[in-house]
C-alpha cells in the first residue's frame, strides 16, 4: 500500500507491507504532525522524496533504520497499530 502527503515541498510516501489496513486519514495527519515538528526543529530536509517503509510482521517485533532518504520500520501487529500509545511508541523508532 501507499499513502502519501507533502510538507515544506518535500513528498513523504508511505509504504507498508504485510497485513495492516490504517485508518488512513489519522495515519496520514499523523505522519503530517510529527514531520512538521522534525522539520521546525531540523529547519530543512535535504531531499525532495523521502520514505518510511513499513514492514508489519505477525509477531512481537519492532525496529527502526532512519537513512537520508529513507526510514524503515518493522512493527508487530499483535496490537491495534492505531492507538495513542502505539503510534507514540513507534514515532520514537522514527526521531
Amino acid at each position: 500500500m501507499h499513502y502519501g502527503y507533502t510538507v515544506s515541498d518535500c513528498s513523504f510516501h508511505i509504504w507498508i507491507q504485510g497485513n495492516f489496513k490504517p485508518d488512513v486519514e489519522k495515519l496520514i495527519e499523523d505522519f503530517k504532525s510529527f514531520t512538521q515538528i522534525q522539520l521546525n526543529v531540523m529547519k530543512s530536509i535535504p531531499v525532495k522524496d523521502y520514505h518510511f517503509l513499513i514492514q508489519a510482521v505477525p509477531h512481537t517485533f519492532y525496529h527502526g533504520v532512519e537513512h537520508l532518504a529513507s526510514t524503515v520500520l518493522v512493527i508487530a501487529l499483535r496490537q491495534n497499530l492505531m492507538t495513542e500509545n502505539c503510534i507514540m511508541s513507534y514515532w520514537s523508532c522514527i526521531t
